[in-house]
């Protein structure tokens, strides 16, 4: 599966997604040029169940310039976040499992609306890590999710964890 990190303005258009592109573009490119193939660990989706997926994200050279400033802009923890958001947002529309809508309120214990209030999510980033950071940064951002006051009022929710110098994601749905 391909995808090209410049869509995610159109897949998820209710979303400003400028700086979730340009950090992706960013965190993606200390490992290689485009493209870019993330190992991604699909855990209960709901369109596309359990398996393992590669995606090949991709971008024009002509975005590159814009990863030159976000560098320059931002610091390496904001990067490897928004980075993260843009990566989760690239694997929601590649696999067909929605879109992401809008911020949710702080202090739920979820970052975003999944299509509308279908569903929440909670996404993260690490920038240099282990297939064990993955792992246990995934079952923090899970308990966190189950912990939180929307997933406890009925939502079911999704959490999306990139570690960008393994190139690994684990992406899973919980009700």
């Amino acid at each position: 599966m391909r995808y090209e990190i410049e869509r995610i303005a159109v897949d998820h258009a209710a979303l400003l997604t400028g700086n979730f592109e340009a950090c992706a573009i960013a965190r993606c490119r200390q490992g290689a040029s485009s493209p870019w193939s993330l190992t991604i660990d699909c855990r209960n989706l709901p369109t596309c169940g359990t398996k393992h997926e590669t995606c090949d994200v991709m971008w024009q050279a002509a975005s590159e310039g814009r990863a030159d400033k976000i560098e320059k802009t931002c610091q390496g923890n904001r990067i490897t976040e928004d980075a993260a958001i843009g990566v989760c947002a690239a694997t929601f529309a590649a696999l067909g499992e929605g879109r992401i809508t809008e911020v949710t309120l702080h202090g739920t214990g979820v970052d975003y609306w999944v299509d509308d209030r279908r569903a929440v999510l909670e996404v993260s980033g690490v920038a240099n890590g282990s297939t064990s950071d993955l792992t246990t940064r995934h079952q923090a951002k899970t308990n966190q999710l189950k912990q939180g006051s929307l997933f406890n009022a009925g939502y079911p929710g999704y959490v999306c964890v990139a570690v960008f110098s393994q190139r690994q994601a684990i992406f899973s749905f919980h009700t």
